[in-house]
This record gives C-alpha cells, sequence and structure tokens, in this order.
C-alpha cells in the first residue's frame, strides 16, 4: 500500500479537463454549465492509502498500446460529436420551443432559469456528408479559425475611429477566452476561412463548430451567473455574424433575429449596471446597434427597455458624429415602424417628419471634425471597382461604414418623401400642388441619387485598395475645412433647413492603378453590404448599375469569405426595387452595419 498524499475531491470530469471542480450536489456547476452527466465524486479515504500494484502493470500495458497507435491512422472524431438528436431546433418557422438537451439532474432542475429565445439549430441541416478529422488535428483548426477572426473583425481604436469587437482583447487578456466563446469564435472564423480557401471540409468543420456553440450559449443561460456575463453576450453577437458569413440562404435571416432576440433579452437582465464599465458600455452599443437594425428591417419599433437603455448610455459616449447618428437611427426606425403599422397614416405628417429627420443627419455631418473628413480622388483605372471614375479616401473603414450609414438612411427618408408626394400628386384630387412641393421632389431624387454615388465612391477603401489617410498626398495641400460647403434647402415651410451635400475637396486626377492589400480584414466588405443593397433596391437606381453593385457583393461573397454577399448578389437580381416607405424587402441582409 503506498501512501498518495491528498487527492483531488474534483469529479473526473473536471480533473480530466484540469480545472477547478465546485464539488456540488448531486452534480458539480462545471459539468451543469457544458450540459455534461457528472460521474460524481471519489472516496477520499479508499484514495489516500491504494495498491499500486495493478497501476504499474497497466501503465506497461498503456505505453504498448501508445506505441501501437503510432503505427496506425488516428480515430476519427465524426463519431465523438453529438447526435442530430441532442440538438432541440426551432425549424425554419421560427418558433422558439425552449427543450433540454440532455437529461438535468434533480440540482440543476431546482435552480432557476432564464427564459431567452436562443435559436437551436438541427446539426442534420447543418452538417453534410460528415468529412473526417484527425483528432491530432482539431485543435490547430480551431486556433485557426480563433485567428482568423482576431484579424478580419477585431479592430482597435484609433483617431475617431471606435474600431470594432475590440473588447475581445480585453476579455482575453483579463480572463481568457472561455469555452464557449471560443468555440463561437472559431466557428465564425473557420465558415471565413473556408469560403477564402473554397474548403468544403473547413466548412463542415465551421458548422459543426457552430452546433457546438449553439449548445454552450444555451447552457450558459441555464445559469444566472453565466448569463449575465460579458463572455456570453458577446458569444452571441459573433454566432450571428456566422450566419452572414455562411449565407445559409433558407436560414440565416431566421437564425440571426433568434440571436439578436436573445442578446436583447440579455442586454434587458445585464440592467443599467453594464453601462458601469467600459467593456460593458461597448458590449451594450455593439448588441443594442444590432437589434436597432432586426426592428429597423421587420418594421417594429425600438423597445422600451432598449430605447431607456441607450438613452443612459448616451450620458457615458462623447459627444461624436457617431453617438449623435445612433441617436437620430432610433427615431428613424421608430418613425419607419408606425408607418409600417398603419399607426402614421396622413401623407402630410409623414414628409413632415421625413424631412426633419434628414434635416438632422445633414447638420451632424455638416460639421465634422476634419479627421471626419474624406479625399475625393479622380482616375481613369480599376473600373470594376470604381464607380464613375472616382472614388473617395476616409480614415478608414469605420469612418467609412458612419458615413455609409447616414448615406443609407437618407435615402430611406427622402424615398419616403418622394412616394408621398407621387401619391399625392396621381390622387383624386390631386394634392401637394404648390411650387415648394413640386421643388421638392425633385429635390429628393437628388439627394437619393446622390447618396447611392457617394456611398459607391467608398468602395475602394472597404475593399482593401485604398492605402494611406486622406490629405497626406504632398504634391497636394488644400484648406480642408474651406473645401467644405452647404447649401440651404429652398423650401423652409416643409423642413427647418436641409443641406443638400457637402462638397469634399478633391485630389487632381492620377492614373496609376490601385493594387488591394492581401491582409485587408473581411469587416471592410461586412461594412458594405447593407449599404449597397439599399442603393440597388432604390427604383432610382437603372439595371446598369445594379449590375455593377451585384459583381462589388459577389466579389465580398467570394473573395472576403461573406457567403451573404453572394445571396444579396442573386436577391437583387431576380426582386425587383420596392420603395423603401413601404419597407425595405431584406431575407437575406441582416446587417449589423450601424454597429461597433
Amino acid at each position: 500500500m503506498v501512501y498518495c498524499g491528498k487527492p483531488s475531491k474534483g469529479c473526473a470530469t473536471c480533473r480530466g479537463r484540469k480545472i477547478r471542480c465546485d464539488q456540488g450536489e448531486p452534480a458539480c456547476g462545471q459539468c451543469l454549465r457544458v450540459e455534461r452527466e457528472c460521474p460524481g465524486y471519489r472516496d477520499m479515504l479508499s484514495l489516500s492509502f491504494r495498491d499500486e500494484s495493478h497501476a504499474v502493470i497497466e501503465k506497461a500495458k498503456a505505453k504498448q498500446r501508445k506505441a501501437r497507435a503510432r503505427k496506425i491512422p488516428s480515430p476519427n472524431v465524426a463519431s465523438s460529436l453529438s447526435s442530430p438528436r441532442d440538438v432541440m431546433t426551432t425549424g425554419v418557422s421560427g418558433t422558439s420551443s425552449p427543450r433540454p438537451l440532455h437529461k438535468t439532474s434533480p440540482a440543476a432542475s431546482s435552480r432557476p432559469t432564464l427564459e431567452v429565445p436562443i435559436i437551436r439549430f438541427e446539426i442534420l441541416h447543418l452538417v453534410q456528408d460528415p468529412i473526417s478529422i484527425p483528432q491530432t488535428l482539431a485543435p490547430d483548426v480551431l486556433e485557426r479559425g480563433v485567428s482568423y477572426f482576431f484579424s478580419n473583425f477585431v479592430a482597435p481604436p484609433s483617431g475617431p475611429s471606435h474600431g470594432h469587437f475590440h473588447h475581445l482583447t480585453t476579455i482575453s487578456l483579463a480572463d481568457g477566452l472561455d469555452d464557449t466563446l471560443k468555440t463561437s469564435l472559431a466557428a465564425t472564423g473557420l465558415a471565413g476561412l473556408a469560403n477564402t480557401s473554397k474548403s468544403a471540409s473547413l466548412l463542415d468543420h465551421a458548422r459543426r463548430e457552430y452546433a457546438a456553440a449553439l449548445r454552450q450559449i444555451n447552457a450558459a443561460l441555464l445559469s444566472p451567473t453565466e448569463a449575465i456575463k460579458d463572455s456570453t453576450l458577446i458569444s452571441i453577437i459573433v454566432v450571428a455574424i456566422f450566419e452572414s458569413t455562411v449565407g445559409a440562404r433558407q436560414l440565416s435571416i431566421k437564425a440571426w433575429t433568434e440571436h439578436i432576440n436573445g442578446a436583447a433579452t440579455l442586454v434587458q437582465l445585464r440592467g443599467s449596471a453594464q453601462l458601469r464599465t467600459r467593456v460593458g458600455l461597448g458590449l451594450f452599443i455593439q448588441a443594442s446597434s444590432h437589434m436597432l437594425i432586426s426592428c429597423m428591417q421587420r418594421g417594429i419599433p425600438i423597445p422600451p427597455h432598449i430605447t431607456e437603455l441607450r438613452k443612459e448610455a448616451s450620458s457615458f459616449t462623447p459627444l461624436d458624429p457617431a453617438w449623435q447618428f445612433l441617436r437620430i437611427v432610433d427615431e428613424l426606425t421608430n418613425f419607419r415602424a408606425s408607418i409600417r403599422q398603419g399607426s402614421l397614416l396622413d401623407s402630410e405628417e409623414i414628409i413632415r417628419r421625413a424631412l426633419e429627420l434628414d434635416c438632422e443627419l445633414v447638420q451632424v455631418f455638416a460639421s465634422v471634425d476634419p479627421e471626419w473628413l474624406y479625399e475625393t480622388v479622380y482616375t481613369d483605372t480599376n473600373p470594376e471597382i470604381i464607380y464613375n471614375r472616382r472614388y473617395d479616401i476616409y480614415y478608414d473603414y469605420w469612418i467609412a461604414q458612419i458615413w455609409n450609414g447616414m448615406r443609407l438612411s437618407r435615402i430611406m427618408l427622402n424615398e419616403a418623401v418622394r412616394v408621398h408626394l407621387l401619391k399625392g400628386f396621381t390622387s383624386t384630387p390631386p394634392r401637394f400642388t404648390t411650387q415648394e412641393y413640386t421643388a421638392q421632389f425633385q429635390v429628393s431624387i437628388d439627394v437619393i441619387t446622390r447618396m447611392r454615388d457617394e456611398i459607391l465612391y467608398s468602395v475602394p477603401q472597404s475593399l482593401g485598395y485604398v492605402r494611406g489617410k486622406p490629405f497626406q498626398n504632398p504634391d497636394f495641400e488644400h484648406d480642408v475645412t474651406a473645401s467644405m460647403t452647404s447649401n440651404m434647402s429652398f423650401t423652409d415651410f416643409l423642413s427647418p433647413g436641409d443641406h443638400t451635400g457637402l462638397t469634399p475637396p478633391a485630389r487632381p486626377r492620377i492614373n496609376e492603378p490601385l493594387t488591394r492589400s492581401t491582409t485587408f480584414p473581411a469587416i471592410g466588405g461586412y461594412y458594405l453590404l447593407w449599404p449597397l443593397f439599399i442603393a440597388a433596391s432604390t427604383p432610382l437606381t437603372p439595371p446598369p448599375l445594379r449590375s455593377f453593385i451585384t459583381s462589388i457583393l459577389r466579389f465580398i461573397g467570394s473573395d472576403m469569405g461573406l457567403a451573404q454577399g453572394n445571396n444579396l448578389a442573386s436577391f437583387i437580381e431576380t426582386v425587383p426595387p420596392r420603395n423603401h416607405e413601404q419597407g425595405i424587402s431584406m431575407p437575406l441582409a441582416e446587417r449589423t452595419l450601424l454597429a461597433k
């Protein structure tokens, strides 16, 4: 008999994973969280003294087995993956039916649970023709997925740019990436990597990790402490991006909406306390901006609790164009919902309110700091990505997407004005017959076409063809602030004022072709998806220009790893444009372009 020292009191699963076990009864919290059956605990007294003879024999046999194993291929890990029946589904119809993913112990059933509507996909739909992946390679594949996500979707704040997903770095350095967050990052990263490398096996593995991430998120939601963690909320946002990356035509909008609904519930549960930390505030703004897009595309108002939290959050944010813009978009979202739901029917009131919001947007961007300004370049090169022989240079792609957010908002507002004026012109008896309304009709048309074109001028920057910052050409000296001009609208009767546009400074024409950076992140193309969709969806966009936009979307889908670009291109080619005040039909455009 040998004294073995003080043995571990943890269950076999926790000991095997080398993690702390809380030794809960009748099952430990770690096993409950990852939905494993807890094997229970050992007898401490019998472990303190034990007969080692059998153990020595088994060690010798184990060495022999290990030596033989090196001579044969590693076993397939497909058998270790969960059965499709382990994951319950909501289906495409979208009615959630929260059901346990495993047998719950008495301890688990007695604990309070959170009613959060997170989607549960059926693995059979996600994974077809399973690919064999050796166990020895799986960890490396997961690390590649996480690395791809950090390289393509994480950007630190810089100058006026707020960055994107940079809170992941803070979480990683402080507490490390927990299993749920790491699996979510790996799934989304592997999906992008699979698309860019055209690898069916990586895509299959990404879908497996996605299914695992959903199970882990659902398990975290069973715990009141795990559910409100920053890592749980950010995991939901990350798996929402998976939908745009994979671009599953039938499931992506439903799945994305379910994820955003789940994030909305968590945001409400986290309450005002989340706004007191830098990471919590940043995650709230990012998550609530996703919710804003979801509400806008579905034509529903922003939930009151989200509105109140966003108002409270504004007191902690700097007064720069991005935050001012998001405040106006809150109003725009509710304005569109009131039209869609029939609570706002009078055309004159719709026109008046739309022009008020349009004026507010123009005023915000008419007085930006110099580092927010962009420089215009004229060239005869790269017609495949440069529209109308012009492109604009911004501080970075994040600043470009804020400008584009303003532009697509103005397109929707002026489309509402145009449609309701046209409705009045053709009614019996005719309405809006005065000169002010007739002139406003043409102004709205001009605004829509100009905003559409300016979105297209940002394409080279967002695809990685532009290097450097604006106004840094030593051969081109220009007074930036003096170049920014604005014109007042001729009709104060309809609006308190409308700056019809800003004239950016222009660099002399250049004829050197642009080349694309091979390391440019996919987030640039991700930011472009919704603005391009809106630009193509207006009835004022002619077919040749729609073809140019679909070619850019297909480039984003094939070369930048965001398969939703291909789906959006196909949708634009097959569905005629609709009037934006009636609500844009966006079954494939689950964009988060207003998010940080």
